[in-house]
């Protein structure tokens, strides 16, 4: 069952919003406006893979690809990346403060920290190198701890979560290799969701306390207020917090997409990072929440053209997935398996706008495909001396 489930492309891209789906009609009045928005975003999501799976299946093999990964090429490579990483940790502490000690400071940069926020947050990569590079025990604990770690310091949920998923992709593909049927194996699996759920609670509730929980208008539609049913409020604020942050995205998007509200200056932002303030993001689309101002990957494009945009956006998303499947299953390494995670759980959050469409993160690909071509190329450099040398001792 676990290797069907993370060979499935449904996984990826149909789950999280499915439940997000449900959620929503179990904790809300939803407007009856809301349902053609509502049934045409689910439709732009749902219908490409129905015709992938009839007409054109996608063959996956995960755990072929990653026992394929070489443990010794590129292991220098990938192991000075992840040291520039870490040297760069404590500097970004020290410029842009302990964000820990002061949780409503977790969205400020000072200056150049901007920058090494950009290094820091691939801390997750480190779960990936943990288990294919890191053979002694106590070393892989430790890589995977700095990558758990870190993002609470500087309270980064996103990569908190990124390097959750890391982890639990990784350590299933090493179950599945090895074959150990053990019963610690089946306990962690079941722990890893439940501690990232747990942290996920205790993160938003040290950093917000109670005020992302919302007041209810019942079956009206108000500023600053959910159309919640009344058990939503049976529960603790940490749980309401989890079911707010999983429901609001699809109801900020089926509200934006009701009105017809078009900003275009929303999406030239996201690929102007360096002068995106010039932009003007006024007025302020109708969500009802500001607080909750996330509408899935693709609120951007559903700003700047509708759902037209949209469909486009989400099949870029879904060829980005196939091409990094099929990029890891012909070159099987680090680089490319960490290409795969990444626009992986771009897909399996995509609900949560995990930002697939910013400059950083194509940054990131060049950069995986430049230390891929890198090392490659320093592999070479070392058989052909090493051929050389033994030509010359034969001649000697």
């Amino acid at each position: 069952m676990l290797k069907r489930m993370i060979n499935s492309i449904f996984l990826y891209f149909l789950v999280p919003p499915y439940i997000g789906l449900i959620l929503l009609f179990t904790f809300y009045y939803v407007p009856a406006d809301f349902y053609a928005s509502t049934v045409a975003y689910y439709s732009i999501i749902t219908l490409p893979l129905l015709f992938i799976a009839l007409f054109c299946p996608l063959r996956m093999e995960l755990p072929k690809y990653y026992a394929k990964i070489n443990q010794k090429s590129h292991k220098y490579i990938i192991f000075l990346l992840c040291l520039i990483i870490f040297l760069c940790s404590p500097l970004d502490i020290a410029i842009n403060g302990f964000k820990l000690l002061h949780p409503e400071t977790y969205a400020i940069y000072y200056g150049l920290g901007r920058y090494v926020r950009h290094i820091t947050t691939l801390c997750w990569i480190f779960v990936p190198v943990a288990f294919i590079f890191a053979h002694k025990p106590w070393l892989k604990g430790l890589l995977c701890a700095y990558a758990l770690i870190f993002p609470i310091l500087i309270i980064d949920r996103n990569r908190l979560f990124l390097s959750g998923y890391s982890l639990f992709l990784c350590y299933a593909l090493n179950y599945l290799i090895t074959k150990e049927k053990k019963l610690s194996a089946t306990f962690i699996f079941a722990l890893i969701p439940i501690l990232g759920f747990l942290i996920f609670c205790a993160i938003g509730f040290f950093r917000s306390s109670d005020i992302l929980v919302i007041d209810s208008s019942n079956q009206e539609l108000f500023p600053g207020t959910y159309p919640l049913k009344d058990y939503m409020f049976q529960m603790s604020s940490s749980l309401q917090q989890v079911i707010l942050y999983l429901t609001s995205p699809i109801l900020n998007f089926t509200s934006v997409a009701t009105a017809h509200f078009l900003n275009p200056d929303f999406l030239i932002s996201q690929f102007s990072p360096f002068n995106r303030e010039t932009f003007d993001l006024q007025p302020y689309p109708p969500i009802l929440v500001g607080r909750y101002n996330v509408g899935t990957e693709f609120y951007s494009f559903l700003l700047y053209g509708g759902l037209t945009f949209v469909t486009g956006a989400y099949l870029f998303l879904v060829f980005g997935f196939i091409a990094s499947l099929y990029l890891l299953r012909n070159y099987p390494n680090i680089f490319t398996f960490l290409i795969f995670i990444k626009i992986s759980y771009c897909a399996l959050f995509m609900n949560f706008a995990p930002q697939y469409y910013i400059l950083l993160n194509f940054i990131f690909f060049l950069l995986m495909l430049f230390l891929w071509f890198t090392a490659e190329l320093l592999n070479s450099l070392q058989v052909s001396i090493q051929k050389n040398f033994l030509a010359n001792s034969q001649l000697l």
